[in-house]
């Protein structure tokens, strides 16, 4: 997702899947949101061996 980011690392509404272009409302701080929610959830995921 960041290889998606602008040149200032901002993301709009929705991306061209063929070009990558940046489409809709800039900057989407909903994207914003989501993509720092997903990182910590990352962050936070238990590791180890689930059966143990």
């Amino acid at each position: 997702m960041l290889d998606y980011a602008s040149p200032l690392g901002l993301y709009a509404e929705a991306l061209d899947p063929a070009t990558g272009a940046h489409l809709g409302t800039y900057p989407q701080t909903l994207t914003h949101t989501a993509l720092i929610q997903a990182t910590l959830a990352i962050r936070d995921a238990p590791t180890g061996d689930p059966g143990a």
